[in-house]
């Protein structure tokens, strides 16, 4: 029998971790094995992206389950909630998140017109805002500090972000160079269907910048609905209609400039106080560079967001107390409870991310042997 440390210099790192449960590879197999088939099959179909997206969320919740992170004992739950009392916030975050996409879809075939666009996204992207506040309002996630939602400052500096950026986004058409250049690569991903090998049909091989960009909006474009064939993107012209792909390709920066933005929130609101917070948000999304390149589908800021949300997290980690736990958050779910906390929302995220550059590197490893 192993003896216990004699000091705090012998003892682990970190804590061992829930013992690992097998019946999270019912779940994990299947998820992987769909999406790995939808990425693996020629034709490209319409539903795709979603159902992989689906795929993909399934396996995650398997490997969460695999790894036993569902098992944390009953004395971390800070508050338990039937599964009844999730349906109208779903409902409400689902109605936004279809809404969303339908606007985008209808403005990307020329259906909506730039003025109706700059009415409808907004509107439809904020009730999935308030959908998500309010899903996470139930779980229990604000009990620590019960503040109405009109009263948040991070909800305000999401309804200013938003309204700043979002409007007219996508009712511009691309600037040159980049933008143009950048939205050909993304647009060749799914005409040629190699989502490996970036490709400008002027230089042959394109490999010089990072490929996050490039997948963002492809993503985009297949899940909006882009014509992304040869002489296609713009065709809908020859039907009557004026087409906007611009707002698939550029969304994508959108959300990563705004959950960057609302990172730094939290983390200097956290350390200096809300206010703080909010006026440094505000102050950063309305600065000109910050402006421009979050309405330019371009590598700049991906790049800037990512790394300015990492460094929001650095903040936050610093002056949090290294004893902290996440709290615990249970939904009832009949005789069984499901267990949640922040670090499922981070592990998620990170595998969500993981898994389908997995499947994507196993589908060029068989093309390239068979």
């Amino acid at each position: 029998m192993k003896e216990a440390p004699d000091s705090e210099d012998d003892a682990p790192l970190t804590p061992p971790g829930n013992p690992l449960r097998a019946r999270g590879l019912a779940l994990m197999v299947p998820g992987v094995l769909i999406a790995f088939v939808l990425m693996a099959v020629r034709p490209q179909y319409r539903f795709g992206v979603p159902a992989g997206a689906i795929a993909i969320a399934i396996a995650t919740l398997g490997f969460l389950d695999l790894i036993g992170s569902f098992d944390d004992p009953d004395e971390r739950i800070l508050q338990t909630t039937p599964i009844q009392k999730f349906l109208m916030p779903i409902a409400l975050f689902v109605f936004g998140a279809i809404a969303t996409i339908a606007m985008l879809t209808l403005g990307v075939a020329g259906i909506l017109g730039p003025m109706p666009l700059a009415l409808l996204v907004p509107a439809a992207f904020l009730t999935l805002v308030v959908g998500g506040y309010q899903i996470a309002n139930t779980l229990g996630v604000y009990k620590e500090n019960p503040i109405a939602l009109h009263k948040r400052h991070g909800f305000w500096l999401v309804l200013i972000t938003t309204l700043i950026l979002l409007p007219m986004l996508g009712s511009h058409s691309l600037s040159d160079p980049w933008e143009t250049h950048y939205g050909e690569v993304s647009r060749e991903i799914l005409a040629r269907n190699d989502w490996i090998s970036l490709w400008w049909a002027q230089e042959d091989w394109f490999w010089s910048k990072p490929i996050l960009d490039f997948w963002m909006q492809a993503l985009a474009m297949a899940t909006l609905g882009v014509r992304t064939a040869p002489g296609g993107m713009l065709s809908a012209f020859a039907e009557g209609r004026e087409p906007w792909p611009e707002w698939a390709v550029r969304f994508p920066v959108f959300l990563v400039t705004l959950i960057a933005g609302y990172l730094l929130y939290k983390a200097v609101a956290n350390v200096f106080g809300r206010r703080a917070g909010l006026l440094g948000g505000i102050v950063l999304t309305t600065m000109p560079q910050w402006f421009m390149v979050a309405h330019q589908t371009m590598t700049d800021m991906p790049f800037v967001a990512t790394m300015a949300a990492a460094m929001a997290c650095v903040l936050l980690a610093m002056h949090t107390p290294p004893e902290k736990l996440a709290n615990v958050y249970a939904v009832q779910v009949g005789r069984f409870s499901l267990k949640l906390s922040l670090f499922h929302l981070i592990v998620g995220a990170a595998v969500m991310c993981a898994l389908p550059q997995i499947c994507i590197c196993l589908r060029a490893m068989s093309k390239s042997r068979s």
